[in-house]
């Protein structure tokens, strides 16, 4: 199930988005960077939908969906998502609308970081 399945085909191809990134910022929280490049029109809003999934890619869960209301359309969008599962697996997509008219849908596959990698064990004198 890599990449996630595209949900919808969008109406209007002037609001598609060239891709997205999945960026882990701590164990729980994530940045969704949108590169929107090939856009001819600027989006009014964007919908991230996340849901975890178990080892297999399967989905382990309900799926959330959050609307971000776009005001500054001069710079990168970038959503911050917080609450996630320390070293846990999600999909991740991204839609951009202008009114009613949404571009096609775009995803991702992450896996959050494990509180574990991110300290030093006390018997490591140093890194390698």
């Amino acid at each position: 199930m890599y990449p996630p399945e595209v949900e919808s085909t969008g109406t209007t191809a002037t609001i598609n988005i060239d891709s997205v990134f999945i960026v882990p910022v701590t164990t729980t929280t994530a940045e969704v960077r949108i590169s929107k490049v090939k856009m001819t029109e600027e989006p009014t809003k964007y919908r991230i939908k996340y849901t975890k999934l178990a080892e297999t890619y399967l989905p382990d869960g309900s799926s959330t969906t959050i609307d971000f209301n776009v005001t500054d359309t001069t710079e990168q969008p970038i959503f911050q998502i917080n609450g996630l599962s320390a070293g846990r697996l999600y999909s991740f997509t991204a839609t951009a609308f202008k009114g009613t008219d949404y571009g096609d849908t775009v995803g991702d596959i992450i896996r959050m970081r494990d509180r574990k990698s991110t300290r030093l064990n006390s018997s490591h004198t140093d890194i390698s």
